[in-house]
């Protein structure tokens, strides 16, 4: 056993190593301007990628909106998604009240954004932070 797992390690070819594309980091940074997050530099922080991310937001943070790639989203005639992909994310915004928009090439299934406004460094109208609270 261990000569032919060592025979086939030998045999098999290393995989070319791709170079990342930052697609997703260049998606996140074009969500946090598009949406007016605030300064890009802590903007981002308030957008979360991915289904796991989405829904740590929904439990966890203030939500503000969801954003999914719209085959995610396709339904039948009967209202039931053609895909379960997202269907935790979809309860959980439809509970919360928060709107779920369809995106276009967008590089994850989803995304959450955290409520711009009720953040640590947000400003109330009486000119103080939720830190100075």
């Amino acid at each position: 056993m261990a000569e032919r797992t060592r025979t086939r390690w030998a045999e098999a070819e290393p995989k070319p190593r791709v170079e990342p594309t930052w697609a997703g980091w260049a998606a996140v940074e074009r969500i946090a301007v598009e949406h007016g997050l605030g300064p890009l530099l802590s903007a981002v922080n308030l957008v979360k990628p991915g289904v796991g991310e989405t829904t740590r937001v929904l439990l966890r943070r203030v939500p503000w909106k969801v954003l999914a790639r719209p085959e995610l989203l396709a339904t039948d005639d009967a209202g039931r998604l053609l895909r379960g992909d997202l269907a935790h994310v979809l309860l959980l915004a439809a509970q919360r009240g928060v709107p779920v928009e369809p995106v276009a090439d967008l590089p994850y299934s989803c995304v959450g954004l955290i409520h711009p406004q009720f953040t640590p460094g947000a400003t109330g109208a009486d000119g103080k932070t939720v830190l100075d609270v």
